[in-house]
């Protein structure tokens, strides 16, 4: 049997004999699955970029292909090959539903800011493996730094049209993206 026309799931084979004198046997049952999808592993994120002092970068780790899973590996390296791992999680056949990373090594030491790479393997019954791709996040624990220049510093918004107004340009300084900014006059 190829299996061809079945869909995924789980199946039973047994066989039945019946002579010509009339005598029957039948096998007792054994189990069968079938499964056409390859197995996968990814690890999800929406952060890529994050402090420590401010929270956790999240990551679900999935698998696919309907294998029973064996066990787990979540890894985080300082390198996207993975070659120095500094901090890691495993488990068994229950995949946990996120995987937090806090921004620091095995020891519970916080991690100088810059990228790291995290990685998830899983191995299913059977013998079987999947790996992700290297996922990369990054620390930034360094606050964006601001400098404002207002031209002219004087000016007389009175209508007559003689600097009637001043321009504020901002000159910002971060490491990574701007998430937003607000310019406030105060008196």
């Amino acid at each position: 049997w190829d299996g061809k026309g079945a869909g995924d799931g789980e199946y039973t084979v047994s066989v039945y004999l019946r002579d010509a004198a009339g005598n029957e046997w039948r096998s007792p049952t054994s189990p069968v699955k079938i499964r056409t999808g390859k197995a996968s592993a990814a690890l999800l994120g929406k952060s890529t970029v994050f402090s420590p002092a401010r929270g956790k970068a999240v990551f679900q780790p999935t698998i696919g292909g309907g294998l029973a899973l064996d066990a787990w590996v979540i890894q985080v390296a300082k390198d996207a090959g993975m070659k120095n791992i500094i901090r890691g999680a495993r488990g068994t056949a229950i995949l946990p539903a996120t995987y937090d990373f806090d921004g620091k090594d095995e020891a519970g030491k916080r991690l100088p800011d810059g990228s790291y790479f995290l990685k998830f393997q899983a191995s299913f019954a059977g013998g079987e493996s999947a790996t992700s791709h290297p996922v990369e996040v990054r620390i930034d624990s360094t606050p964006p730094k601001v400098e404002i220049t207002v031209k002219p510093a004087i000016f007389t918004p009175d209508g007559d049209g003689v600097i009637d107004t001043t321009t504020f340009k901002p000159t910002i300084v971060d490491d990574g993206d701007i998430a937003g900014w607000t310019i406030a006059i105060r008196d």
